[in-house]
């Protein structure tokens, strides 16, 4: 139970972090100093780690959204948005190779 309401607070926080963002394409430093403290507060939660890889995929940063995704699907490779951030990063990387995008089909054909 207790498990739970951290999650859940952890998840509330994200919510309430990531909607006060605003439109820049650049993020913050305090947007990403937060988000960043949310993942080392909460390093196994996977709704905080699908944020984060969130954030930064759709900033365009990969190289910091690619460990995230990666964990969140290891650690629950059942939710569903969990598995489609890592094959969209897998797929939309500049440096992708044959095999990422056969492996990023692999999870969106699931």
């Amino acid at each position: 139970m207790m498990k739970f309401f951290f999650v859940a607070l952890a998840f509330a926080l994200i919510t309430q972090l990531v909607g006060s963002c605003g439109s820049s394409d650049k993020p913050t430093k305090k947007s990403s100093q937060n988000i960043d403290s949310l993942v080392q507060q909460y390093p196994d939660s996977v709704p905080v780690l699908i944020k984060h890889g969130q954030y930064y995929y759709k900033k365009y940063y990969f190289e910091k959204a690619m460990p995230s995704a990666a964990k969140a699907f290891r650690l629950d490779s059942n939710n569903w948005e969990a598995r489609l951030l890592y094959a969209n990063i897998i797929n939309n990387r500049p440096n992708r190779t044959i095999e990422d995008v056969m492996k990023a089909r692999e999870h969106f054909e699931v």
